[in-house]
């Protein structure tokens, strides 16, 4: 029976093929406009010719180590560490014309820049943070203030350029508003009055949920994946670690279809749920990346955490330009999280809302 309403359902959706293409069509034009609007900011940390870093390092064993660390890391990044005995770091900056000064002490370090080298500062601090991250040792740098100088600290941003990351990023915030695919189902049932048919079977309230839940999942699916056909074809968007990205994407739907049909089972109303998923996703999409990259986000990383969108952008950028991403253990869970517990929150609504009519 299940099997049977699986299938019925798919053909109800498939009649409202204007809702599936506006998962294709919606994010290319969206990635068309945000990538090219942004591209310069996204450039800007990527064109930076070689530049020269003073630094000084305790007489420690842990210092010395994570001199010759981050030597290396530097390097590969065009930034030549130049040693400084003495003097005062804010002073060697203006006068040496340094990208930056950096006073390491054991695991701690002190970051001075010059404001008028903000493109240098940027890719000074991220390099530093992602070294320091990596050694698992504390990224925080010492704020030191003075004339025409100023501490930046921001979390590291991937070389990755606009395109790339729009055409990621918009294809996973459009893919959380897989409530849209659902639309035509939605009437359908209210229109033919096929729910209150339903519950006189013996079919029990997690059926009839599954019943909605896999065919939204297939068809939110296959839009999702001819987006991203699409851009690879059109922009060229590299999607990085292929068995990762697609097995977040997938997760990431199906806590996107969980999430929209939990808000229809609690207000029984397709205008109700179209209006708080978007606003929901909306702000999850603002904290998240989906807009303003992340990495320029104005939020600190505590408050964007707080976006499932966060997690699961971050994972897929990173596994673009990285290949490997710390965040993909964070992105499942938050998606598995919330596959499985709005799903539960729908049954026990359909559970509630069959009982109070019985």
């Amino acid at each position: 029976m299940i099997r049977y309403l699986v299938k019925n359902n798919l053909k109800i959706m498939g009649r409202s093929m204007t809702n599936i293409l506006l998962f294709v069509i919606a994010p290319l034009t969206v990635i068309a406009v945000l990538s090219s609007a942004f591209s310069a900011l996204m450039e800007s940390y990527q064109g930076v010719d070689g530049f020269r870093v003073g630094y000084r390092a305790a007489e420690s064993g842990m210092s010395q180590a994570v001199v010759s660390g981050l030597k290396t890391v530097t390097s590969a990044q065009n930034i030549t560490l130049v040693e400084y005995d003495e003097g005062d770091p804010k002073q060697l900056v203006r006068d040496d014309d340094l990208g930056g000064f950096v006073v390491l002490d054991g695991d701690n370090y002190t970051v001075y820049v010059n404001e008028d080298k903000g493109t240098e500062a940027q890719m000074l601090t991220y390099t530093l943070h992602a070294f320091f991250e990596n050694m698992g040792t504390p990224s925080g740098a010492t704020a030191e203030s003075g004339e025409r100088i100023q501490t930046v600290t921001t979390d590291y941003m991937p070389a990755i350029d606009s395109t790339d990351y729009y055409g990621i990023i918009e294809i996973n915030y459009f893919g959380w508003c897989a409530v849209i695919c659902s639309a035509g189902l939605f009437i359908s049932e209210k229109k033919y009055k096929i729910g209150k048919k339903l519950r006189v079977t013996r079919l029990n309230e997690l059926q009839l949920y599954l019943a909605k839940f896999l065919p939204s999942v297939l068809v939110v699916c296959c839009g999702v994946g001819l987006a991203a056909l699409f851009c690879t074809l059109i922009f060229g968007v590299h999607f990085g670690n292929l068995l990762w990205t697609s097995l977040i994407v997938i997760m990431s739907v199906m806590a996107a279809v969980a999430f929209g049909l939990m808000i229809y089972a609690f207000f029984d109303s397709m205008i109700i749920t179209v209006i708080l998923v978007f606003a929901i996703v909306w702000i999850w999409g603002f904290l998240g990346g989906s807009f303003e990259t992340y990495m320029y986000s104005g939020f600190s990383q505590s408050v964007q955490e707080f976006s499932p969108l966060y997690h699961i952008n971050r994972c897929l950028v990173e596994l673009s330009c990285m290949g490997k991403s710390d965040y993909i253990g964070s992105s499942l869970i938050y998606s598995g999280s919330m596959c499985v517990g709005c799903s539960a929150f729908a049954v026990l609504a359909g559970v509630l809302r069959r009982r109070g009519r019985a």
